[in-house]
Parts: C-alpha cells; structure tokens; sequence
C-alpha cells in the first residue's frame, strides 16, 4: 500500500511537465488565471470548500525593533582581535566596551531587528559580509565576517532576551534562543479543518564544530486544549476527506517527538484511497493546495499531489544540528475540533534546556 501511494505521486512527474506546458501555452493568449479556470472547470463538480487559513499573531513577546543592536565585548575581541588594543578599549580598566553596529553589507542598522533581517537575506546569497560598527568616539570602522560568522554574533547580541519578535519579509515571527541555539517559529490555523500549521527554522551558532540534537520536544494547545501532532497522512485527511473529524489520535500523539519517530510520518500511505475520494467526488481539480500554493502562483497539478508532495519533503524531525549547516527550516503540524473556532494558541519548544513558552492570538 505504502509503495503503491509513493509510486503513484512519483508518477505524475511527467504529467506535471506536460500540464506546465499547456499552462504556459494557454497564457500567451489567455490570463493565467482564466487558462487554469477552464482547464479545470467542471459543471458538475460538488462546491469546494475553500482554504481558510488565519496568521497567528505574536503576543506577549519583545518587538526586536526596540532592542539595540551593540556587540558585546567579548565578541568584539573574538571576531575582531587587532581591534582589542584600539580605542574600543577603556583605559582606565582595560575591559573592552560595547560598540553598536550601524551598518552591513549597506544596509542600515539601528536595532536588532534590522539587523536579524538583514542577516537573514544574507543566508546563501553571501559568504562574506562587512559589518560597521560605531566606535567610543563616534568613528565608523569596519571589518569582515563570513555569513556563519555573522549569524553567531547576531546570537550573541542581547543574550537576556530569549523571546523576541521578528520581521521575515513583513510576517511576523518569534525568535527563541537556548543556548547555542537560534530558532524561529511562524504559525497560521486553518480553520474549516482544524488544522495549526508551524513553521519551525532552526539554527546552531556555536563555535566548535558539536551538533546539537533539536528541537527536542514541541506542543501546542488552542484554548487550554492541547493538540494532536499529525502525520503526512493524517494531515492530507483532514484536508481532503469531509469525515476526517472521525480520526481517534493516542495519548502519544500529543507530542512532537514521538509523532515524527513514527515509521510512516513522511509517508503519504493514504493518497490512492484519497485521490479515488476526490475523482468520485468530483474534486480533484481544487483552485489552489492547502500548503504548498505560493501566493499569486498557480500549482501546475492536482492539488492533493501538491500538498502530499510538499507534506512528505518540509514535515520536520529532530535532527544534529551541525554549525556548518546553516538555518535549517521545516513544518510541524496539529490538529484539533477546537482550532476551527479557538483564540489563543500556546505553543511549548524545548531546545535543549526545557520547553519555552509563545503565545499567539488569533484574529
């Protein structure tokens, strides 16, 4: 069965292609919009349900934009150490002072939110940036940093600050940092299914080259209720089959760690039986998939493939998190009856010293 369900999805590549194709043909004299509307369109389908997907909003948590973005001494001599005997040392103690960066890579920087964004957009675009930093005596100077560099000096900044709300191309998203660990979660809820989609990207900063396993446990309730991890599976039902409510979840599947240690977690075992549904149905040709639609992009298949396809590569495991490796990005999801009409989200991430708590509202 679970054979069967992989080499079905492999299978539509080819189709893919070709749908692709006719898509792009249909646009030089159509809309892209109207080609896909009559490619798709049928008269005796059942109405479909539309997505109805809501951001969750960051409360309680800091605003990085008012939290300044200074080097710490001790940083400052380990990245920059023909800089320890200069002016960036007070005379009458010898103890390095803090200096604030203004800018990198051009970009202007007066807080650390600034500062977390731009190190961001650096990740695989550059190996090298230059930081400007704003001596005791109001002098700019300079220096050179590679990019993984950069982002562990950026952990580094503010270390009392665990929690803290940041900007990723204009969605909000709260940073939590334990230890050598940076992490960055975003949530959003589907509310006709029931579903709290995460997005979870973590990072190691430390220096030495020790991988850090995490995250070590994730949990989420809505309204003090708490919320069932699920599967490729799991999810795609609850997507795409009306009676999906009738799913019965162990106790065990309360949590992060043991639902993705399950054989079958990235495995979409019930596509078959799922795209036979639709075909009865009348609904394989959804407007857009649930996860993985880009907004003002048009999916160039069955909506179910797409999301089984995105499911089955983004669901995230624990995993050694090596320095080297850079920010490492994956999605977890729950579900639960009372996300449909719920208001307050609480999510629980333990990174390795105990769970750290974000609470988000919901519109």
């Amino acid at each position: 069965m679970i054979r069967n369900d992989i080499s079905a999805i492999s299978g539509h590549a080819h189709w893919l292609v070709l749908t692709a194709c006719v898509l792009t043909g249909c646009a030089a004299t159509k809309p892209m919009s109207e080609s896909w509307s009559s490619l798709t369109k049928n008269p005796d389908a059942a109405p479909v349900v539309p997505w109805n997907w809501a951001s969750a909003i960051p409360e309680r948590v800091p605003r990085a934009e008012l939290v300044a973005a200074k080097i710490p001494s001790q940083r400052l001599a380990q990245w920059a150490p023909e800089l320890a005997d200069g002016d960036i040392r007070l005379a009458s103690t010898g103890r390095l002072r803090e200096c604030s960066i203004v800018n990198v890579e051009g970009r202007e920087i007066t807080n650390y939110g600034e500062l977390s964004e731009v190190v961001t957009g650096l990740q695989d675009v550059r190996d090298v940036a230059q930081v400007d930093y704003l001596e005791r005596n109001q002098r700019v100077a300079a220096f050179e940093l590679s990019v993984s560099e950069l982002n562990r000096l950026t952990h580094s900044i503010a270390p009392e600050q665990s929690l803290l709300r940041v900007s990723d191309e204009s969605n909000p998203w709260v940073l939590v940092r334990d230890g050598a660990v940076r992490c960055k979660v975003t949530a959003r809820v589907e509310r006709t299914r029931g579903l709290l989609h995460l997005v979870v990207s973590l990072c190691n900063c430390e220096a030495s080259d020790q991988p850090i396993l995490s995250p070590r446990e994730i949990t989420a309730r809505c309204d003090g209720t708490q919320l069932h991890c699920t599967n490729v599976a799991e999810t795609l039902d609850l997507m795409y089959r009306p009676d999906a409510n009738e799913i019965e979840f162990g106790a065990e599947r309360l949590s992060f760690a043991a639902t993705s240690e399950t054989t079958d977690y990235l495995i979409p075992t019930n596509y078959r039986r799922l795209e036979a549904g639709l075909q009865q149905r009348k609904l394989l040709a959804m407007p857009q998939p649930g996860m993985a639609a880009l907004p003002g992009e048009i999916y160039p298949g069955p909506s179910l493939l797409g999301d089984a396809r995105a499911l089955s590569g983004f669901l995230l495991q624990r995993e050694l998190l090596r320095p080297d490796q850079g920010e490492k990005t994956g999605w977890v999801v729950f579900a639960g009856e009372v996300l449909r009409a719920g208001s307050q989200i609480q999510v629980e991430i333990d990174l390795g010293s105990g769970p750290r708590k974000i609470d988000f509202v919901l519109p």
